[in-house]
């Protein structure tokens, strides 16, 4: 394998869906929580549901011949995957709620079920928005929300690096990379009105 491509596979996969996923989990929880170990317990609980048991799904029907591959690059295959990652989210928000789980954290796993919806929709009629590009830069928009805005400039990397890494390996299109970073602003920018103000930044 190329260099050049053996550096997009490894971005690919240290900067994927789940590991952003994983992320939002634990830094909306961790600046809600009233303690730390609260905040990484409930982040923990995020990210089992919201991204680890997504990923297993996804490993095993890729053994199981369902999948081509664990980035799902095929837009036909995709639906379905969205649907069980609404499931799992769904899972989580429940125990967050049962449980009385920080506020930010269940702010966040709404938003998530939005956002998955937003993208499921476009990806299955219209065209097949990158994943990867959406997560992240709804990672940075949220890191900038709650941390300090300083984190907005994380943009300037994060964007140009997942675009090359995904064009590199052609798993997307110019325009589905543009569409994945469109929804995300356009979903974090709707949802940051409505988000708990109980933190401090």
């Amino acid at each position: 394998m190329p260099r050049s491509k053996a550096t997009a596979q490894v971005l690919s996969s240290v900067f994927a869906p789940a590991a952003s996923v994983a992320a939002i989990c634990m830094l909306t929880a961790l600046v809600g929580a009233r303690t730390v170990l609260e905040g990484v317990t409930w982040g923990l609980i995020g990210a089992l549901f919201c991204s680890a048991i997504p990923m297993t799904i996804i490993h095993v029907a890729v053994r199981r011949d369902r999948l081509t591959d664990h980035h799902v690059t095929r837009r036909g295959q995709r639906w379905w995957v969205f649907l069980c990652c609404v499931v799992s989210v769904l899972g989580s928000l429940g125990l967050a709620l049962l449980f009385s789980a920080p506020a930010t954290l269940v702010w966040a796993l709404i938003t998530m079920i939005v956002g998955l919806a937003v993208v499921g929709i476009v990806t299955v009629v219209w065209t097949k928005a990158s994943m990867h590009m959406f997560c992240l830069v709804v990672l940075i928009l949220l890191a900038a929300a709650m941390i300090s805005p300083w984190w907005i400039a994380a943009l300037v990397v994060g964007v140009p690096m997942i675009g090359y890494a995904r064009l590199a390996l052609d798993h997307h299109s110019l325009a589905e990379l543009a569409t994945g970073a469109a929804l995300a602003v356009g979903v974090t920018a709707a949802a940051l009105p409505t988000m708990p103000t109980s933190f401090v930044q």
